[in-house]
């Protein structure tokens, strides 16, 4: 599923969220999302998910606005994972993940099925029994991906999916996501890391104060000066087995400030 938003402007009171971002995200390709705190990453996430109405602008889903596609089809097509890794419900797990299923209405077996295929992607088949709230944080976040996963739709969308994770899992969850978008998915993710972003996206976009720095491959996005320009740090960048790795190593100098009388 091609995701296109032209314009995509949000305000929140008197402030502008996000000014006029122009962005799309294609199948087969993993694309992040970058930018610091209050960048405006989750809230063109939630744009793109059809969660987040807008104040300018249009989304297009393989051309069509959600309006032309329906709530339960786009609920077929679209999965978010939002970043809390909260789970409110007293419930095991293989039951949280199996809401992922709730927009297909498809037989018992095959929803059993998909749950199954879910939690072995996510690693958390060991927890099917258990109590949804005797988890880890991390733990929780997993969970959550795995529900997300049963979904099984054309569009993954995930905000900060590796924050609460160990390295492994880290590791493990880049990898999945990348795989998903290898298997013809459309796979947008909020990441702050900026080597797995390198390491693993196809394409990033870079946000700052809620606009649009850039958009284009690692190497077109993910400069020293930009990344400076952004995040105010100088990194150090190499490659190891042909893979880039990028590490904030200082702050920026603060600007001057003038001595009081």
């Amino acid at each position: 599923m091609m995701i296109s938003a032209s314009g995509i402007s949000v305000e929140r009171g008197a402030r502008t969220v996000l000014h006029g971002v122009d962005i799309t995200a294609r199948p087969g390709e993993l694309l992040g999302l970058l930018g610091p705190n209050g960048a405006g990453k989750t809230t063109l996430l939630r744009v793109l998910a059809h969660l987040q109405e807008t104040t300018a602008g249009t989304v297009l889903y393989d051309g069509m606005p959600a309006a032309g596609i329906g709530r339960r089809a786009l609920g077929r097509s679209l999965a978010y994972l939002a970043q809390s890794g909260r789970i409110h419900w007293p419930m095991q797990v293989e039951h949280v993940v199996a809401l992922g299923r709730l927009p297909h209405g498809t037989s018992p077996a095959e929803d059993a099925a998909a749950v199954a295929r879910a939690m072995a992607a996510a690693d958390i088949a060991a927890f099917a029994g258990r109590p949804a709230g005797s988890l880890s944080g991390g733990e929780k976040m997993r969970v959550l991906l795995a529900r997300a996963l049963a979904v099984e739709g054309r569009a993954l969308l995930a905000d900060e999916p590796v924050a609460a994770l160990d390295p492994y899992h880290q590791l493990h969850v880049m990898e999945l996501m990348r795989r998903q978008a290898r298997a013809g998915l459309t796979v947008i993710v909020v990441l702050h890391d900026l080597t797995l972003a390198a390491r693993f996206c196809d394409r990033v976009a870079l946000l700052n104060a809620g606009r649009l720095m850039a958009s284009g491959t690692v190497a077109q996005v993910m400069t020293p000066a930009r990344l400076e320009a952004a995040y105010g740090v100088h990194v150090e960048s190499g490659e190891r087995h042909g893979e880039r790795f990028i590490l904030p190593w200082t702050r920026r100098a603060a600007p001057d400030i003038p001595p009081r009388d």
